[in-house]
């Protein structure tokens, strides 16, 4: 193998190398960065977080889990409203874009969202805060 060949070779496979750490890091971060959102977002991991931050004892533990699970049913029913709300004005924008768009552009616009053309938001369900989960003591 001639040492010109050689050279490129190397370049290639190191450019390869960079180029897979850099995807494998890129994405380590971003699923930590969306789990600690995730998680802060989520009523039970966000009482778990106050009773490891506060270092609550077993009486103020029980004050502060009886005002949160009052509200839980509350934050939730929102959490829900709010989502159809936003599900719905996404949806109209796009339905008043679509006009303006030629296919190509919209074909795009519908990949991007990361659903099929016919419509839907397409959220992802692992991107959605709030989702189902448990407190670490079981309930």
């Amino acid at each position: 193998m001639n040492p010109r060949l050689r050279s490129w070779a190397a370049l290639a496979v190191t450019l390869l190398l960079g180029l897979g750490l850099g995807l494998l890091i890129g994405s380590r971060l971003a699923a930590q960065r969306f789990s600690r959102l995730n998680a802060l977002s989520h009523p039970p991991m966000l009482v778990d977080m106050l009773h490891e931050t506060l270092d609550l004892d077993d009486a103020q533990r029980a004050v502060l889990d009886s005002l949160l699970d009052a509200q839980a049913t509350q934050v939730s029913q929102r959490i829900q409203t709010h989502r159809q709300v936003i599900r719905e004005q996404v949806d109209s924008l796009l339905q008043s874009l679509k006009p303006h768009l030629r296919a190509d552009q919209w074909k795009r616009l519908q990949e991007n969202l990361g659903r099929p053309p016919r419509g839907g938001l397409g959220m992802r369900p692992d991107f959605c805060p709030g989702g189902p989960g448990m407190r670490r003591d079981g309930r």
